[in-house]
């Protein structure tokens, strides 16, 4: 069954933060069969797809660690930034991705990493 929408609050996808695209979404091709498409207008952000369906997506970073973030759908992603912020939590990266979504990652009050997606227009995972 396929996802065509994630509700506000419901985590809608998950992102490999990494410094080597090619080589994770070559890893993944060979584990699980995912396979990377570009998303248009950027080398910087790939979906990865099973089946013909989106399940997760790779960003390209410069520096840090590779890292696996899970990414909850948000209506407004600066006013969720902003309120997470007044909550405690530190801001980590903004990324908008045109034709896709803005993403925004940040650190809980106890430090554990976490990412908002709010669609522009794509929902997530479709699987």
């Amino acid at each position: 069954m396929g996802v065509t929408t994630h509700m506000a609050g419901s985590f809608c996808t998950a992102v490999l933060y990494t410094r080597a695209v090619d080589r994770a979404a070559a890893f993944y091709a060979q584990l699980v069969g995912w396979t990377a498409e570009e998303v248009a207008g950027t080398r910087l952000h790939r979906l990865l797809k099973s089946g013909g369906r989106i399940v997760a997506s790779l960003q390209q970073i410069v520096q840090g660690d590779d890292t696996w973030v899970p990414h909850v759908s948000v209506s407004n992603a600066q006013r969720a930034v902003a309120n997470a912020l007044a909550l405690g939590a530190t801001l980590e990266n903004t990324i908008e991705v045109p034709g896709l979504a803005k993403l925004a990652t940040l650190r809980d009050p106890e430090e554990a990493l976490f990412g908002l997606w709010e669609p522009a227009p794509h929902q997530g995972a479709q699987l």
